[in-house]
């Protein structure tokens, strides 16, 4: 009896210090936290997967814990919105409609990179979006409104697993989207990539789904294995 307790704890503790040192590289993987609560609400499993779930949040929020510990300590403030430059976000200076609208832009402009990365950029700041004061929508508001239908059609037809996938993605877009705090750039490839994950996962079921169909799946996985290498 006690050996498992030992390495239940011993997990739990290994589990803490990664998730804090994930924190402490880049503030925004708390959003990892909702993992465990996604998957206790949406996957399959019974009372042990269950406990595991429980017992990796209470890990997690225990590595938090010691982050903001330790950044209040440093006299930081974890929960703070940066402060308003037109120059690198035109966002963070213009009226909470606008914000949201050009908010939605920028979505659609992240998932068009998705699916096809090109052309990328090094500098979005200022007017490199057209997203400023008066803005309403472009092209990119379309793409993200077309995208957020794909994405809810596929959580309805394929399930629970999908939503999990897409939500997952959601959570980890909330603090980079200047909806839920302001922050110090507009847009940057890399603050999409842990919610790229989130769309790739949700994405594998359907993928599978059209290759169980197939007798011959070397042509499709070699189609696909190009795609991801262009």
């Amino acid at each position: 009896l006690v050996r498992p307790v030992v390495l239940v704890v011993n997990n739990a503790a290994a589990i803490a210090l990664a998730f804090a040192a994930g924190v402490f590289a880049k503030e925004s993987a708390v959003t990892a936290m909702a993992v465990p609560l996604l998957a206790a609400l949406l996957l399959p499993g019974g009372a042990r997967e269950r406990r595991r779930d429980i017992i990796v949040a209470a890990a997690m929020t225990a590595g938090f814990l010691l982050y903001v510990a330790v950044r209040a300590a440093a006299g930081g403030s974890f929960v703070a919105s940066a402060a308003g430059d037109q120059l690198d976000n035109p966002l963070a200076v213009v009226d909470p409609g606008t914000r949201l609208l050009g908010a939605v832009a920028v979505l659609g402009r992240y998932l068009g990179l998705t699916v096809w990365p090109y052309p990328l950029s090094v500098d979005y700041s200022f007017d490199a979006l057209g997203i400023g004061a008066g803005f309403v929508a472009d092209r990119f508001s379309a793409i993200a409104l077309v995208g957020l239908f794909a994405l809810g059609l596929a959580c309805w037809k394929l399930g629970h697993t999908v939503a999990f996938a897409l939500l997952l993605a959601a959570s980890a877009y909330s603090l980079v989207s200047n909806t839920v705090l302001m922050i110090g750039t507009v847009m940057a490839e890399r603050l999409f990539y842990i919610p790229t994950i989130g769309l790739a996962l949700a994405v594998a079921p359907g993928v599978d789904a059209v290759l169980a169909r197939r007798r011959n799946t070397g042509i499709a996985t070699a189609a696909i294995a190009a795609v991801c290498a262009a």
